[in-house]
């Protein structure tokens, strides 16, 4: 497989961009495509989904294999792999059970609200793995970034400033967190969508900020900065959760744009970002005051 690594990574990184550019804007040039433009596309970029997710998985099954015994560091390793299996694997039935409906019907017949949801977790999941993946493939036995410590940016900014970055970070959490809570009281015609629409700008913020402290620390991850196996686990779920986070927030962001009356699949997606956001920014936010307290 070594002269194949290439190629097949750059192959999965293209395809992690092309379906992340219709995923995330295709809301803005749907009505300037003819009829069912947007599903045709759709269609098309399927069949890369496949190919994609099948070698992938081969990838990670591979890598867990080859991962052997081994204790701190290495012992993270060989979970981080075979993590993705099971992500993988995951993410590939689920794309399957929607695909096969989605042929089934043709462009013609809608599929359901149901369906139309796992679909927006399932092109998520995409971008993330193949991403990850073709990078990984990219760079074969060296870290994906090979310059300076990724931190480094974030460990020269003052000790005040970081932590007021973290306590505008942990505000905008609250803010979200109350608003969300306690909309259903809130006394007839007010304007909670206009409220969103303001709020959005903030999380947008806040989730820039959780994603480039755990990218950074992911990135450093990589690079191997002697981290034990237990902290190979958290910063992999960090970075992986927050980089779905992004990706559901701008897809529904996006949307909103376009369509301030979104439909049921929206709201669904909102509901499981809202709660989500305040969980990660709010221990991004927590981490980054810890960091400013260090320095």
């Amino acid at each position: 497989m070594g002269a194949l690594r290439r190629p097949l990574g750059a192959v999965l990184v293209l395809s992690a961009v092309a379906v992340f550019a219709h995923f995330a804007f295709s809301t803005f040039y749907a009505d300037s495509l003819a009829g069912d433009g947007v599903l045709r596309i759709w269609y098309a970029l399927d069949i890369v989904m496949a190919a994609c997710l099948l070698a992938a998985l081969c990838v990670h099954l591979s890598a867990a294999r080859a991962g052997g015994d081994g204790a701190g560091a290495a012992a993270g390793r060989r979970f981080d792999a075979t993590a993705m299996v099971y992500a993988t694997a995951l993410l590939a039935l689920a794309f399957a059970w929607d695909w096969v409906d989605f042929l089934s019907k043709g462009l013609d017949s809608p599929q359901s609200e149901t369906r139309m949801l796992v679909w927006t977790f399932v092109d998520s999941g995409f971008v993330v793995v193949a991403a990850v993946t073709g990078l990984r493939l990219l760079r074969p036995g060296s870290p994906v970034w090979p310059g300076p410590d990724p931190r480094a940016p974030l460990a020269a900014i003052p000790a005040a400033a970081l932590r007021t970055l973290s306590a505008a970070v942990l505000v905008i959490c609250a803010g979200v967190a109350l608003h969300a809570t306690f909309t259903p009281l809130y006394p007839d015609g007010a304007q909670v969508g206009r409220m969103w629409d303001v709020i959005n700008f903030f999380m947008a913020f806040a989730i820039a900020v959780t994603l480039i402290v755990r990218l950074g620390d992911k990135l450093a991850l990589d690079r191997g900065d002697g981290a034990t196996g237990f902290r190979h686990i958290t910063v992999n779920l960090a970075f992986y959760a927050a980089a779905m986070l992004a990706l559901l927030f701008l897809w529904n962001w996006m949307d909103n744009f376009v369509n301030p009356d979104q439909g049921q699949v929206n709201r669904h997606v909102w509901s499981f970002v809202n709660p989500a956001f305040v969980v990660l920014a709010g221990a991004a936010g927590i981490d980054l005051w810890r960091r400013g307290a260090r320095g």
